[in-house]
């Protein structure tokens, strides 16, 4: 029930209105069986069509290096590492912390093979530039934002965060409301749209993922450098 409070000669009346009912649409074994579900394509072998996953290691180990690569590869179709790409697809790459000099010099200096697919990049730099405003993607308008650019640009398959720290500052690391209210509503919208996301994040001292133990609930896959 919704209850509705409003005032009348300055004391509270209290309304209950009826929601509309709704239906859990729960499924029987022999309708699930008999469902035209489509099959879920894979981009690599550990990362499939609105898939996600986390990839984290210490800082000065090459997360940076590790996710450019997989970017690279994934928009060229050239194998990464030992794994093979299926088909090129278009990748965003999102990075908060790379100076734009060097972000170019470094996808100059890997970027072997002609990009068969879109690559696009949003850097901290240049939006702050043009802005003066940080990105922020525990926010919901830089979420809608990310949506509606989506929207023109359905190319884009494959989602690449560089980092977490960086790119949602809003976010308390330690505490799980923050990310279970804020951001994997978010996250789980984008994976319904069949985006794969791969969220590159620092590990902490004891070498696992750091902060919240809950941004693994929903994972795919965790790789850990």
């Amino acid at each position: 029930l919704n209850i509705e409070q409003k005032w009348r000669d300055g004391e509270p009346v209290v309304a209950i209105k009826e929601e509309e009912p709704i239906n859990v649409n729960a499924l029987s074994i022999g309708e699930l069986m008999a469902l035209d579900l489509p099959e879920r394509p894979r981009h690599l072998p550990w990362l499939r069509e609105g898939g996600l996953a986390m990839i984290y290691g210490p800082r000065g180990l090459g997360k940076t290096f590790f996710s450019l690569g997989l970017g690279l590869s994934l928009v060229t179709g050239e194998p990464f590492i030992r794994w093979t790409v299926t088909k090129p697809v278009g990748v965003l790459i999102i990075d908060g912390e790379m100076m734009l000099t060097d972000l170019r010099e470094r996808i100059t200096r890997m970027l072997l093979t002609k990009p068969a697919a879109l690559l696009q990049i949003i850097s901290h730099e240049v939006v702050f530039e043009n802005q003066e405003r940080d990105l922020d993607f525990g926010s919901e308008h830089w979420q809608k934002a990310l949506e509606a650019h989506l929207e023109d640009n359905p190319d884009i398959k494959v989602i690449i965060l560089d980092n977490l720290s960086c790119l949602l500052p809003s976010i308390r690391e330690d505490k799980r409301d923050d990310w279970s209210s804020k951001v994997m509503p978010w996250i789980i919208r984008l994976r319904r749209r069949g985006i794969s996301l791969v969220l590159i994040h620092h590990a902490g001292k004891g070498g696992d993922q750091r902060g919240t133990s809950s941004r693994e609930d929903q994972l795919d896959t965790g790789i850990k450098l």
